[in-house]
Order: structure tokens, then C-alpha cells, then sequence
């Protein structure tokens, strides 16, 4: 007497999507990984600047953040100056 054999399916569905998904999730955890460890270190770096009293730096990352746009004084420079009296 011989015992039956069973044989593995051929047709296994659910591991035709599994990789791919993996792959993709993947991805997205070491993109939002990268994100996170960027604006973390920004933020370091910044009250690193301030911590240390660097004003110049401190300046200079804020004029290249963009932060550093203010209307007022530009309009104050780029009118000529009024003499009192």
C-alpha cells in the first residue's frame, strides 16, 4: 500500500499581489522615513543656531527657507527717505 501524495497548488493567487505590495510599502515607509529625518534635523539645526547665539547663520537659513520675505521693509528700502521739518 502506497500513502497518496499531495501536491502543492499550482495556482496560489494571493502570492501574485503579496510582493508588489510589500515592494510598495517599502517604498513608502523609507520615503516617509526620509521626510521625517529631514525636517528633524532641520528643526536640530535651527535651535542648534539658536542655542549658540549665531544670528548671522540663523538669518541665512531663514532668508533661504523663505522666511525671511518681509513687505514692509522692502517697501521702506525701495522708497526714497522723507526729511522731517
Amino acid at each position: 500500500m502506497t500513502a497518496p501524495t499531495i501536491s502543492p497548488p499550482t495556482d496560489r493567487p494571493v502570492s501574485r499581489w503579496v510582493l508588489p505590495v510589500l515592494l510598495l510599502l517599502s517604498v513608502a515607509a523609507t520615503i516617509a522615513l526620509g521626510v521625517h529625518t529631514a525636517r528633524v534635523r532641520f528643526g536640530r539645526d535651527v535651535a542648534r543656531l539658536v542655542f549658540n547665539d549665531n544670528l548671522e547663520a540663523l538669518e541665512q537659513v531663514r532668508l533661504q527657507a523663505g522666511l525671511g520675505v518681509d513687505s514692509l521693509r522692502s517697501e521702506l528700502a525701495s522708497t526714497p527717505a522723507v526729511a522731517d521739518g
